[in-house]
């Protein structure tokens, strides 16, 4: 009989041995599980074990797709699963099972050869189709933390899967495709992301998430805008892939219309190849820079000239540029429109890339007095470092919403 231990968390419970279970210990817990969890808990695990509710990744295999088993330990290595059979011996001894010829067979050496016995007569009813699928985190190449998630294919057991973790938790480890330092990458779990999928087809992307923040916890919101509108447009591409809708536009034959439309379009001013580097497009009128020289160099009562890179408008990044037009009001609500200013087309996202938007910006306004604009942008450091290098004498302010927003999210964070 397996002995329980449970730890801090409701529903995990000690591996005492510090070792993943045995084979018998797995499917006595998957046969009859005290606890059943909806998700893996957030907090530490470390040589622990838990049983979840495993009901919608058997339905994603069924279709499929991977099995999805999210937690906030940082990033984990590709995973690899082994699905076995085992035979349930009449002494209830679990035994694995070698398939050869249609048959199931056990292994034996003879005279240093793997030989395969089959079984007489040949198991049916005990005959146990196991799952297993196998994640690490390694430092230095040694793996110091392991994952494992077993469950049994058999009509008679309940839709559920065995969790473990070996060794020490290392939270920190990051997701490989994570720049700069910052909060650790933690994945948002996917029963939160399947019902992004159904609310953004009938909701706004802002909608969507500004409920989900102010309706869940912090560990199951997604933790910004971005998941949201990434998952709307992901959904959407796959759509269009597999009704063969794709897009199939050519990047160098949309770069070289654009370098012919230099010479003769107002809005196209500039397209910049770099050896190394994606091209790089800057959109403005004249009509625009006239505007931002008018409405935006008076520090007290002009507009702040803001800045936001958007996502998910194709392969490329677009940053926008939007300022007040101080000549307009609105007869309703007596408001100052919003008018969008320059817009920035780049595939990179770096300091270089921004300087070279910026710098086309502050040539062209140089007749004006920079020490009376005021530039606006989130907390995205490339974006601030060049508008710090381009225009010196600027001040910079960051946009109050992006603030609010970090706010609310890590206030729950402050002890």
């Amino acid at each position: 009989m397996l002995l329980e231990r449970q730890t801090a968390l409701s529903g995990v419970f000690t591996l005492e041995r510090g070792d993943f279970l045995d084979t018998d210990s797995v499917v006595e817990i998957l046969w009859q599980p005290q606890t059943i969890l909806e998700r893996i808990p957030v907090g530490e695990k470390s040589n622990v074990y838990m049983t979840i509710n495993n009901d919608s990744n058997l339905q994603r295999r069924a279709r499929g797709q991977r099995s999805q088993f999210d937690d906030d330990c940082g990033a984990w290595t590709v995973g690899r699963s082994v699905i076995s059979d085992y035979w349930r011996t009449p002494a209830g001894e679990f035994r694995y099972l070698f398939a050869r010829n249609g048959q199931y067979c056990t292994e034996k050496l003879v005279c240093g050869k793997r030989t395969y016995l089959p079984l007489e007569p040949q198991p049916a009813d005990d005959v146990y189709t196991i799952h297993r699928y196998y994640a690490t985190q390694s430092d230095d190449g040694k793996a110091v933390y392991r994952k494992r998630v077993t469950w049994v294919s058999r009509d008679d057991f309940q839709p559920v899967a065995l969790v473990e973790y070996v060794g020490m938790c290392k939270q920190e480890q990051v997701h490989g495709n994570r720049k700069g330092t910052g909060p650790v990458y933690v994945r948002t779990p996917s029963t939160i992301m399947k019902s992004v999928t159904e609310q953004v087809k009938t909701t706004s992307v802002k909608a969507v998430y500004d409920g989900m923040i102010t309706s869940m916890d912090i560990d199951n919101a997604p933790r910004d805008e971005r998941v949201v509108r990434n998952k709307k447009y992901n959904d959407s591409k796959n759509a269009r892939n597999a009704t063969g809708k794709a897009y199939r536009a050519n990047f160098a034959d949309e770069i070289q219309t654009l370098c012919s439309m230099v010479t003769n379009d107002d809005l196209v001013k500039s397209v910049t190849v770099n050896s190394g580097r994606v091209p790089h497009v800057v959109l403005c009128s004249e009509r625009q820079l006239s505007e931002i020289k008018a409405f935006c160099f008076d520090k007290q009562c002009g507009s702040v000239l803001s800045f936001d890179k958007t996502y998910n408008l194709g392969s490329l990044y677009v940053t926008v540029g939007v300022y007040r037009n101080l000549a307009l009001q609105r007869i309703g609500s007596g408001d100052i429109p919003i008018f969008i200013g320059p817009i920035f087309i780049h595939g990179n996202s770096d300091f270089e890339t921004y300087a070279h938007f910026f710098s086309y910006l502050s040539i062209r306004l140089a007749s004006c007095d920079c020490r009376q604009l005021r530039l606006g942008s989130d907390e995205e450091a490339s974006v601030r470092k060049a508008m710090r290098h381009t225009f010196s004498l600027a001040s910079l302010v960051c946009c109050t919403r992006h603030l609010k927003e970090n706010l609310r999210r890590h206030a729950s964070q402050v002890t």
